[in-house]
């Protein structure tokens, strides 16, 4: 933005010369103390030693008549001579304010004899390219009265030849200017290219790359039209690029241009045979560009002007029908093709004789380059802007029905976690709905949804309490958040008697079933519900959501149909203290196992690596559930012994596969309690370095809820074990803090999405919050992991949707070491890189 500003002050600075010291070609005082006079030799070519004999009555006043030749494909001579016979004394330049000339001849003509002469023009070399902007001889000691200068003009295109009789000073300064405004074109438009080019890869969509490529045409046309291309390419090739490509590139420009306006318009999603048409006219007119290459510029040019004609009819009837649009950036758009049509306009008339030439009108069409450029930056960023928002609103909305979805759940839940109030949520469950669908269709089953909600938002937005969780741009707030097809919540801040509590999950059951009339159908659902309260239920607020969904499973054995958590349905406290005695001797013992579940490479088809997943088989209480003892190590401050042993024995395991050439990826979970633990990152470096492990192998896995306690000594550590080459694994991702925000703030390169969702092959709803998990993976640059996999539909829809790497049942279940190590040599016999016998899920 910055370099942007910087240009256009520049910019500033030039039209401010412009307007206040750049005169009108006639208003010139030093132009009035001179004949200019010129003959049109195309039918009958002249050469100097004819011109300058011939009388002054064959010539026309350039003051008079604008010199405009019968064809493109023409040669004329100008006359300069002074008006008094004293001639004129002081410095000035005579310019040819053309770039494009082919031949610019300059002779300096005392009595009958050459006293000087100058070529220039774009098909001549010139040892400074500034001869190329600005066309010009300059005369210091001045002209005396018996002095004639003779110009002798041949080109074969552009008809336009104004001579400028100007102070050297106000030369140079018109030519400094005219630099200014093309470097500050140049460089906005390679600024706009860069920009649009990172916008493409961040959305892929395609209007970007039009606009680049229309950008990148337009800035080389003007540039190879005002001489710039000598500045940016050798001689040659520049002379080269003026003779065949300038008309090819202003076909491309026009190409383009329609092309940005089809897709940025989104035409082909409302006007398919009007975008038929467009693709049609743009690839003739790429065909055209092709063709003019070997054509002469006269006949290109006229084929041009013809095409500039249909294009810009096709433009306008493209401007037409989005010409009452109340999209913001459609407006930037549409004014973008003021100033664009305004200055080409001004340029052609200045050229012409129409209007007043001056350092103004004669870079019309520059100008209004430059100011479509900057208003189509503001048109493309607004465009930009409304994108994410939509993709925000779809990532965080029940699409079906508008209201918030479980991810704005699990944000408010954090959001309000972090206060003081205690935090009721009520989770209800329509056993019904998942028969509505197929009974009732899609539409329908939608419209009942709908119904169904603002009846029980009737009544949840009337309770104090009832938390908001999101608004509107009409202020509308909504309270209900619907989590699946039949389970929506509602949440309540602040303290609730137990009386409040019942009252308020009675009414909403209430309203649940009250009758709704579907297209002359009535009918009615009834609901369960579960409810659970932070801090009271749980201590940590990302597992609000769970825990009341256990509740919600005991409300559906209830009488009452709905169910408080009931905290003494958990293992007591005097069993956890016992067990958390009896984990520590485990760990001393060595009683503890590492259980390898493989990963699998599901592109190629291949062992990618394995998770290691903690057992613990107590003599007396038997298997103890993994989390059960994650929780116990937490509570009783035995998490850092218990991970130094994973992170050992797991080591340890590890570079026995590597010895056997069983080389894999390894992944290691760590708990959140291990981000206190100083000493975490030096002993898994010290711990690596013993065993000679390479740190690219392995993969440290993250809960998002992990880092809610520290979020800053989290990110501190993971970022340590980033740069140290290891891999950074969010885990259980989707059913935590799952935002760009917590996202953009650490390292990683895996992102796994939680076994709760891998139901997909019967919930399109958990599908598409799948798929668009690994879309972002894949735009983040990062590697997904699917959990939970059990049969091969579920596989085969992954596939589909490109996910990298999977684990679960249907590959294998958790095995101890020794079989997983067989396991894969077993594979290892058969092939050495690991790929399984059973063909890739198609």
């Amino acid at each position: 933005m910055l370099v942007i500003l910087a240009w256009l002050t520049m910019l500033l600075v030039t039209l401010v010369y412009a307007v206040f010291y750049s005169p009108d070609k006639y208003d010139s005082d030093i132009y009035q103390q001179f004949n200019v006079e010129y003959i049109d030799d195309t039918s009958n070519v002249l050469t100097i030693d004819q011109v300058k004999l011939l009388p002054s009555t064959v010539f026309e006043q350039d003051k008079q008549k604008v010199h405009t030749p019968d064809s493109m494909d023409f040669s004329m001579w100008y006359k300069i001579s002074t008006v008094s016979n004293l001639g004129y004394l002081e410095p000035f330049s005579v310019s040819v304010d053309n770039p494009t000339l082919d031949i610019i001849h300059f002779y300096a003509i005392n009595d009958g004899q050459v006293r000087f002469e100058k070529v220039l023009g774009d098909l001549n070399t010139s040892e400074y390219a500034i001869d190329h902007v600005s066309p010009k001889v300059s005369l210091f000691g001045g002209m005396s009265g018996a002095t004639d200068i003779f110009i002798r003009i041949k080109s074969n295109g552009s008809t336009a030849t104004p001579v400028l009789i100007e102070s050297v000073t106000d030369s140079q300064y018109r030519t400094s200017a005219q630099l200014i405004l093309l470097g500050a074109l140049f460089g906005i438009g390679m600024i706009m290219v860069i920009y649009n080019y990172f916008m493409y890869r961040g959305v892929r969509e395609r209007s970007f790359l039009d606009y680049i490529c229309y950008i990148s045409a337009t800035v080389a046309a003007i540039s190879m039209i005002n001489g710039f291309s000598f500045f940016i390419m050798p001689s040659d090739l520049a002379i080269w690029s003026n003779k065949n490509l300038i008309v090819s590139i202003h076909i491309l420009s026009l190409t383009f241009a329609i092309r940005f306006a089809i897709s940025f318009l989104r035409f082909e999603t409302i006007k398919p045979m009007f975008v038929k048409t467009g693709i049609y006219l743009t690839n003739f007119l790429f065909m055209s560009a092709l063709v003019c290459v070997f054509l002469e510029e006269s006949v290109s040019l006229g084929f041009y002007m013809g095409m500039l004609i249909v294009g810009y009819i096709y433009a306008i009837t493209l401007l037409a029908m989005v010409f009452n649009s109340k999209v913001v950036w459609v407006r930037y758009y549409l004014v973008s093709w003021v100033p664009l049509l305004a200055g080409g306009m001004l340029t052609v008339g200045a050229f012409n004789g129409t209007v007043s030439y001056n350092f103004l009108t004669r870079n019309g069409s520059l100008l209004g380059v430059l100011a479509e450029i900057c208003l189509m930056a503001i048109a493309l960023l607004d465009r930009f802007r409304a994108n994410q928002i939509d993709r925000e609103y779809r990532m965080n909305h029940d699409l079906a029905t508008g209201l918030p979805n479980q991810i704005l759940l699990e944000s408010a839940i954090k959001k309000v976690g972090t206060g003081r109030k205690p935090v009721y949520l009520m989770v209800f469950d329509i056993p019904q709905a998942k028969d509505l669908i197929p009974a009732l269709g899609v539409e329908s089953a939608n419209l009942f949804f709908k119904q169904l909600f603002i009846n029980i938002e009737a009544y949840v937005s009337t309770i104090k309490e009832t938390y908001t969780f999101a608004k509107d741009s009409n202020g509308r707030k909504y309270h209900i958040v619907r989590i699946d097809e039949s389970r929506f919540a509602v949440m309540f801040v602040g303290d609730l008697e137990a009386e409040e509590l019942e009252q308020n999950v009675s009414a909403i059951q209430n309203a649940v079933s009250n009758i709704i009339n579907l297209n002359g159908v009535t009918m009615s659902v009834s609901s369960v519900a579960g409810v659970a309260c932070f801090p009271d239920d749980t201590r940590e607020p990302e597992r609000l959501l769970s825990t009341t969904i256990q509740a919600l499973i005991s409300g559906r054995k209830s009488n009452k149909k709905w169910a408080r958590f009931d905290e003494q349905r958990n293992i007591d406290i005097q069993q956890r203290f016992r067990l958390a005695a009896d984990l520590q001797n485990a760990i001393e013992q060595g009683d503890l196992e590492l259980y390898h579940q493989p990963q699998i490479d599901m592109v190629n088809n291949k062992v990618y690596g394995s998770e290691l997943l903690l057992r613990w088989f107590h003599p007396q209480e038997g298997f103890v559930d993994p989390s059960l003892v994650i929780d116990i190590a937490e509570e009783t401050g035995v998490i850092h012994q218990l991970t130094e042993w994973v992170i050992e024995k797991g080591f340890e395991q590890h570079s026995k596969l590597c010895k056997l050439e069983l080389r894999a990826n390894v992944s290691i979970n760590i708990s959140g309690k291990d981000f206190n633990d100083n000493g975490l990152v030096a002993h898994i470096l010290t711990t690596a370095a013993r065993y000679n492990i390479s740190h690219e192998t392995v993969t440290f896995e993250v809960t998002e809820s992990a880092t809610a306690d520290d979020p800053e000594q989290a990110k501190s550590v993971l970022t340590q074990l980033y740069n140290q080459g290891f891999k950074i694994a969010i885990d259980d991702f989707g059913t935590g803090y799952s935002s760009l925000d917590y996202l953009s703030q650490l390292p990683f390169h895996e992102l796994k999405i939680d076994r709760c969702f891998m139901n997909i092959d019967v919930s399109e709803r958990n599908r598409t919050i799948t798929e668009v998990t690994l879309s972002l993976a894949k735009r983040l640059g990062v590697n997904a992991v699917a959990e939970g996999i059990e049969n091969e539909r579920v596989a085969e829809l992954l596939t589909s949707f490109g996910c990298p790497i999977g684990q679960g049942y249907l590959y294998s279940k958790p095995k101890p070491f020794i079989e997983h190590m067989r396991w894969l040599q077993d594979i290892y016999k058969s092939n050495r890189n690991l790929e399984l016998n059973k063909p890739p899920v198609e």
